[in-house]
């Protein structure tokens, strides 16, 4: 089956990814290409071959609610959708309002927040592993990162492990190491929700609105907090095109 893929390289709610949004345009045996219904867009990703990470399998499926926003943003440039949409992700819907080239997403509600001495562990739709720490700027991200992901506790599942300080009131700086990526990367939506509701919940704020500073640009999380449950959960930033390019490539499986 021949398809057109359409490679985006976009900054998703702050974090360069790499993204292919594909569309069938070719029929086999006659048939008419599969469409989904566009108020509802339907992203599903792919575990890429060891080849291409040094020996590793790595899943990119647990990272659908960003590249699912990189696809909002181009169907919203091609006139797919108009200003909210809403679409499926790993972890289950998502919401998402679109301004220019601002995004608000919506997250899962979290009520399950493992917490001990130092750290705390909660799940926003990947899980994340979350510590305070005084500064952050000289830390070794990749090997403290590393150290921690690959622990005998954490080995098994995997985490995404982020440390956090706090700059200003209800403004945090952080650094995230992503399982699968396996080192840094410029900045991580459940990452950076995790992190908000995070210092709520370990009384660095008590603010319900929070601003988290990563390397990819400033995010905001805002939340309702009751009975021990986050819910109306919702991360904001911005989704920048910044390269697109078009290739045709032959597929003979029907998987995708």
């Amino acid at each position: 089956m021949k398809k057109l893929f359409t490679l985006l390289i976009a900054s998703a709610i702050g974090s360069v990814v790499t993204l292919g949004v594909y569309t069938q345009i070719s029929k086999k045996n006659n048939s008419t290409p599969i469409e989904h219904p566009k108020e509802v867009p339907f992203v599903k990703t792919v575990n890429y071959p060891p080849t291409l990470s040094g020996g590793t399998n790595i899943d990119f499926t647990k990272a659908a609610e960003r590249n699912s926003t990189c696809c909002c943003t181009r169907e919203k440039q091609l006139g797919i959708i108009g200003n909210s949409t809403r679409f499926l992700a790993v972890d289950g819907p998502h919401e998402a309002r679109l301004k220019n080239t601002i995004i608000d997403l919506k997250m899962q509600s979290v009520s399950e927040i493992h917490s001990a001495s130092d750290y705390v562990t909660l799940n926003t739709g990947s899980p994340h592993y979350v510590a305070f720490k005084s500064e952050i700027d000289a830390l070794d991200m990749k090997k403290e990162g590393s150290q921690i992901r690959n622990s005998s506790f954490f080995k098994d599942e995997g985490i995404n492990v982020n440390f956090v300080s706090k700059l200003r009131q209800n403004t945090f700086g952080i650094r995230t190491y992503e399982r699968g990526v396996e080192d840094e990367t410029l900045s991580c939506g459940t990452g950076a929700t995790a992190a908000a509701i995070a210092m709520h919940f370990m009384k660095k704020s008590s603010s319900d609105n929070i601003v988290l500073e990563t390397k990819g640009g400033a995010l905001h999380v805002s939340f309702h907090y009751a009975d021990g449950v986050y819910s109306n959960v919702w991360l904001s930033g911005a989704a920048n095109l910044v390269f697109q390019g078009v290739f045709s490539l032959n597929i003979e499986s029907n998987e995708y």
